[in-house]
């Protein structure tokens, strides 16, 4: 596994581009800055040398929690204030990325090191909190303003008033549907009870798979022939270096084999389709009648009483009143025949209206 030499960005003085394991900036002599986030460039360095290698592996720094001061993983005190090593003396924190997500300059290491400080914050900053639980607040108080607003539109909306409106037209519409008893043709597979065969003839009713031998065919198959390892991501030592991490994924290799595939062909079905004639029930229009007087009246179905290949099958009405309303348009409305009976052309009737000024119908 590959160790790599990376670098971080002094605060102080702005050098950049410092290397990873040295513990004050070079140029100022600045500490390096607490929570660094290290980078690692394309050309970074891979550690080779025995000794070098030692120290990367020793593990993360950690820092004085006295006077602040970085060390490495092998001081077992502070080498600027000489405070022996202790459990609060925290570590620097290792991390681990996948390939795509290593910083590899030092504008990636400032946004990682930005989102680190706001998931702090978040989890720690009371104030934060705080802050964030009046942001909910606001958010649901905004939505709920919005939906009592939407509320208050639709009550203002669903409010109407009386107004007094013109008859100007009457309207009415009667249909009776009927059905006639006439013989018809068909086909099916049977005779049904009532009919009379006219001819019949043999037909395909459908079709079944009839084996039929074996087909040698070839394909391609993926076949495991071992394992590789690979890098796929990068692991933070938390001491300036940064170790390649390997995955492990199948090698595979395409072979090509041979196989037998069952042959089948479609073989029909006959059976005997009879063509008959047969009495049914078939629709026969329908008698109509309207007007626009107060005379509604059926059609005339006397023909329908004692006819045994035509009879009824229901009844439609229909009755309109037509009005003026305060905008002088004409508004239809449709009614029961109870109350279309009591109205004529130049009553005045109650409507509705809405606040907006819309039509909303006769007041029942």
């Amino acid at each position: 596994m590959a160790i790599h030499v990376g670098r971080w960005d002094c605060r102080q003085c702005g050098h950049i581009g410092i290397l990873g394991p040295e513990t004050k900036c070079i140029n100022c002599g600045a500490p390096r800055p607490k929570g660094v986030r290290f980078y690692l460039p394309g050309d970074a360095q891979i550690v080779t040398n025995e000794e070098e290698l030692k120290k990367a592996k020793a593990g993360a720094d950690w820092r004085c929690s006295f006077c602040e001061t970085n060390n490495k993983a092998y001081n077992v005190a502070c080498v600027s204030c000489g405070n022996l090593r202790t459990a609060s003396d925290k570590k620097l924190e290792a991390r681990e990325y996948k390939l795509n997500e290593v910083p590899t300059d030092s504008n990636q290491a400032k946004l990682l090191m930005t989102q680190d400080k706001v998931d702090s914050r978040y989890h720690t900053n009371t104030e934060t909190k705080s802050a964030f639980k009046a942001t909910n607040k606001l958010l649901w108080w905004s939505l709920g303003f919005s939906g009592f607003v939407i509320f208050v539109l639709i009550v203002l909306l669903s409010i109407k008033h009386k107004i007094t409106v013109d008859v100007v037209q009457m309207h009415w519409e009667r249909e009776i549907s009927t059905e006639e008893y006439r013989e018809v043709t068909e086909e099916d597979w049977s005779v049904p009870s009532g009919g009379t065969e006219i001819s019949s003839h043999q037909a395909i009713h459908h079709y079944i798979d009839v084996p039929e031998g074996y087909e040698t065919k070839t394909r391609t198959v993926q076949v495991k022939v071992g394992e590789e390892q690979y890098v796929c991501g990068k692991m933070d030592m938390g001491n300036g270096y940064f170790e390649d991490k390997y995955c492990s994924r199948p090698i595979y290799d395409s072979r090509t084999e041979t196989y037998q595939e069952k042959k089948y062909r479609k073989e029909p079905v006959y059976q005997t389709r009879y063509k008959y004639s047969i009495y049914r029930w078939k629709p026969g229009g329908s008698i109509k009648t309207s007007g626009n007087d107060k005379n509604a009246q059926w059609g005339d179905a006397s023909g329908l009483q004692n006819n045994a290949y035509r009879r009824e099958n229901g009844r439609k009405e229909t009755y309109l009143v037509y009005v003026m309303d305060e905008k002088q348009k004409e508004q239809k409305n449709k009614v029961s025949f109870g109350k279309w009976g009591k109205i004529n052309i130049g009553d005045k009737l109650l409507a509705y209206k809405d606040v907006l000024g819309n039509y909303r119908g006769l007041v029942e």
